[in-house]
């Protein structure tokens, strides 16, 4: 949490709310489970909770970046990142230039945006959620988040919609 632990998103920046990871070291039930574990197996209470911290990070980090690998975009690049500090976080940004080539294009962005949208609601049962980067970073809960994912959606297909296609802008500079 801290200073800038993740990059903003064109739309939306899905991230693992790090304050949801650490928040089992104030669970009675985790100590004396990492307790029973330092007792069977040795080592340090410190490093026992220290080891499930870092491989909850990383199920997520892996779990995201399952999800993206069940999607290919083409309008759309679409990134899982490593956060500065700790966790990662899902980068969507535009990746067409100034004009359509025809109408047909514009068909297949939108129905990208419905494919980035089913993803996002993935990644948001998978543990993501909307974060807002800054110097300290703020983290949406369920609902806001699917909120979040809502306006994002919204804002992608408004600017679909809002790019011409060649013929459009020809006659439009003509």
């Amino acid at each position: 949490m801290g200073t800038i632990n993740y990059k903003t998103s064109d739309y939306i920046t899905m991230g693992i709310n790090p304050g949801d990871v650490y928040a089992v070291q104030n669970d009675p039930d985790f100590i004396e489970e990492m307790q029973e574990n330092v007792k069977e197996y040795g080592g340090s209470l410190e490093n026992e909770i220290y080891y499930y911290i870092d491989n909850e990070f990383e199920e997520l980090y892996n779990a995201g970046r399952d999800i993206l690998n069940n999607y290919d975009f083409y309008y759309y690049h679409v990134k899982i990142e490593g956060g500065y500090y700790e966790g990662c976080y899902i980068d969507i940004e535009n990746n067409y230039g100034v004009c359509y080539d025809s109408y047909e294009d514009r068909r297949e962005a939108n129905k990208e945006i419905t494919q980035i949208k089913k993803m996002l609601f993935e990644l948001l049962e998978a543990g993501f959620v909307a974060c807002y980067p800054g110097w300290c970073t703020g983290y949406d809960d369920h609902n806001e988040t699917r909120a979040a994912i809502a306006e994002a959606v919204k804002a992608m297909r408004d600017e679909a919609a809002n790019i011409p296609t060649w013929n459009q802008y020809e006659r439009a500079t003509a």
